[in-house]
């Protein structure tokens, strides 16, 4: 009887130690978040006092410390922290970015390490250990973690890939577009650069001499920040070219997605060298590395509502994306 006695008396001393380490804790927290670092840290304090194994009074007493600037006691309480518990991936996260800020790239690095060998799935890991491995000469390491990155955040690596590494998205860009095979859609002639890629299509049995439907891919690589508009009427220019009197008709752009475009017909209704009409429904589209130029043409004077309305959602609903090597 007495030593259950005693039994309960240690377990019931054990709840009120751990629930005012809580207190001190939550009370610690309040003043965090009202921007009372001060008095955050004189509460984290207790919470520590109370319970030396508390974790996040550790961590967020160093937070509350690098937010007054006293560096040293921060790194010391993520270092306990890192102690405390080897899985808490902050804890060295914090430490190789007061390294960054002294300059001590290779211990940063070594902390990204140590991030990402607890947590394989934190982003910024990978794109700080990549800036690390760029200034450390490491350029492949470097571009590995930014490929790494992008199959986490294609929009977050993009910036690194484009700076640091633009070979390995520049090979992987495309844009996508599903010809329908209801149409009877195939490859007439398919010609690839290291600088542009022309695809050429037909339908059914025709050829390039009695078309009466065509469509055309082509990607400029490594084109950037192209002027959308300027692209439309320089095609229409060139139209003028071959085309007796060529008609321009703006259908819909959009300049600020993601992946800016615009839309446009070229009617012309009769060509100089063969009298022949001939009218086009074009998509212009920028991409992060490669500016692409789309069309179908049709050996009609104008392209009817119905075709317009149908190839419209056809290139809109095309996509670019990035293939796997």
């Amino acid at each position: 009887m007495k030593t259950i006695i005693i039994t309960l008396l240690l377990f019931s001393q054990f709840n009120l130690y751990s629930q005012s380490a809580r207190e001190f804790y939550n009370s610690g927290w309040e003043k965090h978040n009202s921007q009372d670092y001060t008095g955050a840290i004189d509460e984290y304090t207790k919470a520590i006092e109370a319970d030396e194994k508390y974790v996040l009074a550790w961590y967020n007493r160093g937070i509350a410390y690098l937010m007054l600037n006293k560096l040293d006691k921060a790194m010391d309480d993520f270092e306990e922290t890192l102690e405390i518990d080897e899985n808490y991936f902050m804890a060295p996260y914090q430490i190789a970015t007061f390294h960054v800020n002294n300059k001590d790239y290779e211990d940063a690095e070594e902390y990204y390490s140590k991030v990402i060998e607890i947590n394989p799935e934190f982003e910024d890991a990978y794109a700080m250990r990549g800036q690390m491995r760029i200034v450390l000469k490491e350029k492949v390491e470097a571009c590995e973690d930014f490929v790494k990155l992008q199959s986490m955040n294609k929009k977050k690596a993009e910036e690194y890939l484009l700076k640091f590494c633009p070979d390995q998205i520049d090979k992987k860009e495309r844009f996508a577009l599903d010809w329908p095979d209801d149409e009877n859609w195939r490859v007439g002639d398919n010609q690839s650069s290291e600088e542009i890629n022309t695809m050429q299509l037909l339908r059914d049995n025709e050829t390039f001499a009695n078309w009466t439907e065509l469509g055309q891919m082509q990607s400029l690589i490594g084109i950037r920040n192209i002027d959308l508009e300027s692209g439309m009427n320089m095609l229409f220019e060139e139209s003028k070219k071959t085309c007796e009197s060529p008609n321009l008709t703006f259908l819909e752009k959009d300049l600020k997605a993601e992946y800016p475009w615009i839309m446009f017909t070229i009617d012309c209704a009769e060509y100089k060298k063969d009298d022949n009409p001939e009218s086009q429904l074009w998509f212009l589209i920028q991409g992060k590395t490669s500016f692409y130029m789309c069309f179908r043409a049709i050996k009609k004077a104008k392209i009817d509502d119905e075709n317009k309305t149908k190839w419209s959602k056809f290139f809109k609903d095309g996509k670019i994306d990035y293939l796997t090597k």
